[in-house]
């Protein structure tokens, strides 16, 4: 758990390599923009990696929880997987794509973070389509293992995709049709007029404001 000032610090630091890109912002730099000591600064991360790891495992971090409570919820799985790109899109609606890039390039550390977040999504999905068979929602011809790895790599396909980002659309109205036209694919007719009655509320409700 972050303390204050690494939440402080953080928060800071994600602002800054957003803005400036990673490379310019040095240790230096970045404990004069916070106020602080380099010597506090390092008390609290050892490097500048180690900063930049914390900069992508803080939202991850409430990413995951998110899932976690949706796939622990009540309502059904058309509705969770609904939920479940809810979250991604807001996650990539908050999160400066050249930020993320950068870092990939740059930092082999966070590569392993986000193979670790892969699988942790993979694992995910993989329980929700279970659980989405027994309630007649998911197709039981389906292959869920190989379903729920080509679902999660689309999801990555989406944020390293260069020309994705040149169209002039939303980053929620790409991931929308993406997983909509996913879960159309592996639904039950049940579980399609589920999907069907579910958009039809939420475009009421939007229609309304």
């Amino acid at each position: 758990m972050n303390t204050e000032l690494q939440k402080c610090i953080i928060n800071k630091a994600t602002q800054l390599f957003s803005k400036f890109g990673i490379k310019s912002i040095t240790m230096d730099y970045m404990a004069g923009e916070l106020g602080i000591s380099k010597r506090t600064l390092y008390e609290n991360f050892k490097n500048k990696d180690a900063l930049i790891i914390a900069c992508i495992e803080q939202p991850r971090e409430l990413y995951h929880k998110q899932f976690r409570s949706i796939s622990e919820s009540n309502i059904n799985t058309i509705e969770k997987l609904v939920r479940y790109y809810e979250v991604i899109a807001d996650f990539y609606n908050n999160t400066s794509r050249s930020f993320q890039l950068d870092i990939e390039r740059m930092h082999s550390k966070v590569n392993e973070e986000y193979e670790n977040s892969r699988n942790k999504s993979i694992s995910y999905t993989r329980k929700l389509l279970r659980c989405g068979v027994e309630e007649g929602l998911i197709r039981n011809d389906i292959d869920i293992d190989l379903i729920s790895l080509l679902y999660t790599d689309q999801m990555d396909w989406f944020r390293r995709s260069k020309d994705i980002y040149k169209l002039e659309y939303k980053v929620s109205e790409i991931l929308k049709n993406i997983v909509f036209i996913f879960i159309r694919g592996i639904a039950t007719e049940e579980g399609t007029r589920i999907l069907n009655k579910f958009l039809e509320n939420k475009n009421n409700i939007h229609d309304k404001h």
